[in-house]
C-alpha cells in the first residue's frame, strides 16, 4: 500500500525527505540530469550559437541554486559559524564544500594541468560561478551599495551622478576556472561578486585555469555517494555538487562548446 502525501508544503517536505533517503531515486534523478545535458549538447538544426553555448546556462541552474541556497543559510544563521554550545561552533560553508575541496580537489596542484592567463573574461550575469559568501553584514553591504542606479548621496546632492556599478578589481576579485566543468570558483572577493551576480551585471577576469580531466579516472558519483577508485572510499556529497561533476564528464567529449581561449589551452595540452 502506497503512503499518501498531502499536496501542500508539509506533504512535499515529507516526500522530499523520503526521496533523499532512496538511493535508487537519486540515481534516477542523476540520470535525468545527465540526459538533459546530452539533449542540450545535441545538434540543434534550427540554431547556431554565436556566443555562449546553452549548456553553460544549464550548468548555471546548478551553480545559482548553490549560491542562493548558501546565501539563504547565511542570512538565516547570521554567518557561516553556527554556535552549537558554549565555545563550540560549526562552520556550514566549509562543511558544504568539504568533499569538493578536500576529496575531489585534494591533489589539484599535483595532478591538474595548470595555465596562467590574463584574457579570460567571466560574466557575472551569464557564466556559472561559485562564491563562498559567509557573512550577512557583508551580503547586505554589497547588495545595498553595488549596482546600477546606486549613487553616493554626497556627490548626487552636489549634482554629480556617478553610479557605483560593479567593477572588476584585480587585487580583490580572484578566481579559478575549472575545465571541463565549465565553472569559475572564487577564492577572494566573494561578497562583491555575489552582488554582481545578484544584480546581473559586471564581469571578472580569470588568471588561473585548471584542467581537471584527470578526476574522471579517479571518481564517480552515483546520485548519493562520490566513489574514490584509488582508496575504495565513498563520500556522501550533496546532489547538486555531484551532478556538476558528472555534467563535466559529459563535457569531456564536447570541447567545441567552450570558448576559444579554453579550447586553445586544452588543444595545446593534447597536441
Amino acid at each position: 500500500m502506497f503512503k499518501t502525501y498531502g499536496e501542500n508544503n508539509e506533504g512535499l517536505m515529507k516526500l522530499e525527505n523520503r526521496f533523499s533517503k532512496d538511493e535508487q531515486h537519486e540515481k534516477n534523478a542523476l540520470n535525468n540530469v545527465i540526459d538533459t545535458a546530452k539533449q542540450i549538447l545535441a545538434d540543434n538544426p534550427s540554431m547556431t550559437y554565436t556566443q555562449q553555448h546553452p549548456i553553460f546556462s544549464y550548468i548555471k541552474i546548478f551553480t545559482d541554486y548553490i549560491q542562493n541556497q548558501q546565501a539563504m543559510n547565511i542570512v538565516k544563521n547570521g554567518r557561516d559559524n553556527i554556535q552549537l554550545g558554549k565555545s563550540k561552533y560549526y562552520n556550514t560553508v566549509t562543511s558544504y564544500y568539504h568533499e569538493w575541496e578536500h576529496v575531489l580537489l585534494k591533489d589539484l596542484f599535483g595532478r591538474a594541468d595548470y595555465y596562467k592567463t590574463d584574457n579570460l573574461t567571466i560574466s557575472n550575469a551569464k557564466d556559472p560561478i561559485l562564491t563562498q559568501v559567509w557573512n550577512t553584514e557583508s551580503i547586505v553591504g554589497t547588495i545595498s551599495n553595488i549596482g546600477s542606479g546606486m549613487m553616493n548621496k554626497h556627490y548626487y546632492n552636489s549634482g554629480i551622478e556617478k553610479e557605483n556599478k560593479f567593477e572588476y578589481q584585480e587585487t580583490n576579485h580572484m578566481a579559478q576556472y575549472f575545465y571541463p566543468l565549465g565553472i569559475t570558483k572564487l577564492y577572494n572577493g566573494h561578497h562583491s561578486v555575489f552582488a554582481g551576480m545578484n544584480k546581473g551585471e559586471g564581469h571578472i577576469k580569470i588568471k588561473e585555469v585548471f584542467d581537471v580531466s584527470y578526476l574522471y579516472n579517479l571518481f564517480d558519483f552515483d546520485g548519493t555517494y562520490l566513489y574514490d577508485r584509488e582508496t575504495n572510499e565513498k563520500h556522501k556529497i550533496y546532489f547538486e555538487l555531484g551532478a556538476l561533476f558528472e555534467i563535466g564528464r559529459v563535457l569531456l567529449d564536447h570541447r567545441e562548446v567552450f570558448n576559444q581561449d579554453i579550447q586553445k589551452y586544452v588543444s595545446e595540452k593534447q597536441s
